[in-house]
């Protein structure tokens, strides 16, 4: 029974999953790879099964074995509207797969600018660095993608903080220095020469972030 309502989630056949439902089949059963049917009709762009999916217990940020959640396919491949009802579902829009890439960095490198927009404003973090050190930023697929993130209030906020957490996570109390707050506190004591200098790498930063 779950094996055909994977095909139905697939097919987007939606009367057929209702049936499938109704006889028993399980929405939040995931199969070996850890597809769950919520996870494969967002994959598919079945909006309409994704809907009762959800409605009916479907498990909106499962996983799959790659740490895909139904949120991460969906904006990898395009789906906006899916997107916008998992977020409303309480989609984790900043949980990373396996390999460090958020549902924004999939997107961003895919060319998906509506889903940027859409996970940008669901607070998406715009900082969030894969394990090779890049950021959404680092590899946008188109310069209006870059320009979306760059005009962010946030983004362009962010090089003015004293300090933040490590790895730029909400969740992780221990805090590191930013680049500002590295000058801040690079020099002290009763030098008024090194003051000055400081002041003035300070308005420097300041300037810059202007």
């Amino acid at each position: 029974m779950f094996r055909d309502l994977i095909s139905a989630c697939i097919d987007g056949n939606i009367d057929e999953v209702k049936k499938i439902i109704e006889a028993g089949g399980s929405v939040k059963k995931s199969n070996r790879d850890g597809w769950t049917p919520l996870y494969i009709a967002s994959c598919n762009g079945h909006l309409d099964v994704v809907k009762i999916l959800i409605a009916l217990g479907g498990l909106v940020n499962k996983a799959n074995k790659d740490g895909w959640t139904p949120i991460w396919i969906a904006s990898c491949n395009g789906h906006l509207e899916i997107v916008k009802i998992l977020i409303k579902a309480g989609g984790l829009v900043n949980l990373a797969d396996n390999y460090f890439r958020t549902p924004l960095y999939i997107a961003s490198c895919n060319g998906h600018l509506e889903i940027v927009k859409v996970l940008i404003a669901s607070k998406g973090n715009l900082l969030f660095k894969k394990s090779d050190g890049r950021t959404p930023l680092d590899i946008a697929k188109t310069d209006e993608i870059k320009q979306i993130i760059m005009n962010d209030p946030w983004y362009r906020r962010h090089p003015l903080l004293l300090t933040r957490p490590y790895s730029d996570h909400k969740t992780n109390k221990k805090h590191k220095l930013s680049p500002l707050g590295e000058i801040v506190t690079a020099t002290g004591g009763n030098d008024s020469d090194a003051k000055n200098n400081l002041l003035f790498q300070i308005k420097i930063k300041i300037a810059s972030f202007l």
